[in-house]
């Protein structure tokens, strides 16, 4: 079975543009993510995808490959969609520019989920919190078979009482790629609009997404404040 990791990444973020290229401790933050994947002992090839010349430029200049695409895609997915066409995969992993802290035992980790059950279509982590954060921090309610039910920058579930457990999202996703094919080839639902969560194009369409409980609390860099918490840990 052969994998890779593609990292979509665009430049033009509304909270915080110029993020994948933005320096933390002397590298670009994608960088960082780039070699926390190249620590994966399951992955046999990555990709940075982009539609930005100056993204293209900074990872040429650390040696990752970059493949330039088109610069209508509503997610990254879409944009990860125009990459398959040219290179083939039976999994693909999705991993977020804004990671810089990703750990390649938890892409081993969650590949090898994605191998063992067959009915996931796609996998991804998460982290136990006590708090459910802001509107960035997206939370997870599953089935008791760890499949997702629903992703939500919501606090869910409600809680009556005091002792509240969130699982909180991490921004990896392992997919077969005849599911992401059938995902790409879908429009966005309403739920992935108002949320802003394109996961919830998966659950929409029927995909079973089985969620990993990961011991690692991966910060991601949602605004430039970010940095500084993350810039302890590396």
């Amino acid at each position: 079975m052969k994998v890779i990791a593609v990292i979509p990444a665009r430049y033009n973020s509304q909270r915080f543009p110029g993020k994948p290229i933005f320096p933390i401790k002397g590298k670009p933050m994608i960088q960082w993510v780039w070699e926390g994947i190249k620590k994966a002992n399951s992955v046999e090839d990555i990709i940075i995808a982009t539609d930005d010349k100056r993204i293209e430029d900074v990872v040429k200049s650390f040696g990752g490959k970059v493949f330039l695409t088109s610069s209508e895609h509503k997610s990254g997915s879409d944009r990860i969609g125009e990459v398959l066409k040219y290179i083939h995969a039976d999994i693909v992993v999705n991993v977020q520019c804004d990671e810089p802290m990703i750990d390649g035992m938890i892409i081993d980790k969650l590949v090898e989920e994605m191998i063992k059950d067959e009915n996931a279509d796609i996998v991804t982590p998460y982290v136990l919190s006590s708090s459910p954060g802001d509107e960035n921090i997206v939370k997870i309610v599953i089935d008791q078979n760890s499949y997702a039910l629903y992703f939500s920058r919501s606090p869910i579930p409600y809680y009556f009482d005091d002792k509240r457990e969130y699982l909180i999202h991490k921004g990896i996703y392992v997919y077969r790629n005849d599911f992401l094919k059938k995902f790409i080839s879908s429009p966005q639902s309403y739920l992935e609009k108002s949320e802003r969560l394109e996961q919830l194009r998966a659950l929409y369409i029927g995909g079973k997404i089985k969620v990993v409980k990961i011991e690692k609390n991966l910060i991601s860099v949602d605004r430039i404040e970010d940095i500084k918490k993350v810039e302890v840990f590396l």
